[in-house]
C-alpha cells in the first residue's frame, strides 16, 4: 500500500470523483492533521464529504465517522508531493486554508488537492474551477484578515520587558504573521496572544515558537508605556480634522471589531459598546484569561506557561 500511496501522490489514479455523503473524516485542527487526512483518503481509496476539526464537528445520520490520527511522517509526505508538482506557492495556500474557522475548509482542501495533483503548479489560475473556487475563496479571507492584523496590531510594554500585543482574528493568523514580525522587531522579545484560538507567539529575540494558552493573564504596562500611550491619544486626537470626521469611512477601513487593541481608539469602542448594551469593554491586560504571573512574563525568555 505504501508503495501505491507514493506513486499516486502526483496523480489520481483509481481515486472516487463522487464524494461519499455518509462518510466524515475528523482530524486535531492542525495542518499536520488535515494533511495526514488528505494521505489517508489517497491511502485507501476514499472521499468523504467532511472533513473537519474535532472542535466542530457535528455528525450527519447515519454518517460513518473516522477520526485521523495525525501522523507527522505521513503529513511530510504529502506535504513533499504537493510541492514537487504544484510548488511553493500552492503548498502556502493549503497551509492558510488550514488556519481557517470556515467548518468545510478541511473538505475544501482535499477537494483542491485533488485536482492540483492532476492540474499542476497552474492549479490557482482555475478560479472558478469547482474544486478550486471555494478553496481559493476561504484562502482570499485568511489572507485578508493576515493583511489587517498586520496594519492593526499594538504593541505594549508590560512589566518584565516584554512586548505584547493581543488580536481576536476571524482566522488563525498567528503563525501566518509570527516571520514577519520577528524579522521586523528583531531585538525586542515579544509575545502575540490571540484570544480566540488561545494560542500565543513567542519571539525571545533570537527565536520564536507557540504556545497554547488557555490561562494567560497580562501583567500591567510599565510607566512609560501609559505615558506613551497617552501621548499618542493626544497626538491622534490634535492632528485630526472635524471637519473632514467622517465615522462611517473610518469603520468601513478600520473595523470597529479592532479597536479594542487600538491605542489611539480603545476609549472610542468603550463608549460605544457601552452606549448600545449598557456594558464597557474590559481591558485586553485585565486578566480576562487569568493565570499568568507577571514573574512567569519576567522569566519568558527561558519559555512561558500557559
Amino acid at each position: 500500500m505504501t508503495t501505491s500511496i507514493r506513486h499516486c501522490l502526483g496523480r489520481n489514479c483509481g481515486q472516487p470523483t463522487v464524494a461519499d455523503e455518509f462518510l466524515a473524516y475528523v482530524y486535531d485542527g492542525t495542518l499536520e492533521g488535515l494533511l495526514s487526512a488528505v494521505f489517508y483518503a489517497y491511502e485507501y481509496r476514499e472521499y468523504p464529504v467532511d472533513v473537519a476539526k474535532e472542535s466542530c464537528f457535528q455528525a450527519r445520520i447515519g454518517q460513518r465517522v473516522r477520526v485521523i490520527q495525525t501522523d507527522v511522517s505521513r503529513a511530510q509526505r504529502v506535504r513533499d508531493g504537493l510541492i514537487r508538482v504544484c510548488g511553493w506557492r500552492v503548498y502556502s495556500a493549503v497551509r492558510a486554508v488550514s488556519l481557517s474557522d470556515e467548518p468545510d475548509a478541511g473538505f475544501a482542501t482535499l477537494r483542491f488537492i485533488k485536482y492540483a495533483m492532476e492540474r499542476g503548479e497552474r492549479v490557482l489560475q482555475d478560479l472558478v474551477h469547482p474544486d478550486v473556487e471555494r478553496f481559493d475563496s476561504i484562502r482570499r479571507f485568511v489572507s485578508g484578515e493576515q493583511h489587517q492584523m498586520l496594519q492593526f496590531i499594538r504593541f505594549r510594554k508590560v512589566e518584565g520587558g516584554v512586548y505584547v500585543a493581543q488580536c481576536s482574528p476571524k482566522a488563525s493568523i498567528v503563525p501566518l504573521i509570527m516571520g514577519r514580525l520577528a524579522e521586523r522587531f528583531n531585538d525586542q522579545p515579544f509575545l502575540i496572544h490571540d484570544r480566540v484560538h488561545k494560542i500565543a507567539g513567542v519571539y525571545d529575540g533570537r527565536s520564536w515558537w507557540f504556545t497554547q494558552t488557555k490561562l494567560l493573564q497580562i501583567p500591567p504596562d510599565t510607566l512609560d508605556e501609559k505615558t506613551m500611550a497617552r501621548a499618542w491619544k493626544v497626538f491622534y486626537d490634535t492632528i485630526s480634522v472635524e471637519a473632514r470626521y467622517n465615522p462611517e469611512l473610518r469603520r468601513s477601513n478600520m473595523p470597529v471589531r479592532f479597536w479594542q487593541d487600538l491605542t489611539e481608539l480603545k476609549e472610542d469602542v468603550e463608549t460605544i459598546r457601552g452606549h448600545g448594551s449598557g456594558q464597557g469593554v474590559s481591558d485586553p491586560g485585565d486578566g480576562g484569561n487569568a493565570a499568568l504571573a507577571p514573574s512567569v512574563m519576567q522569566g519568558l525568555l527561558g519559555g512561558i506557561q500557559g
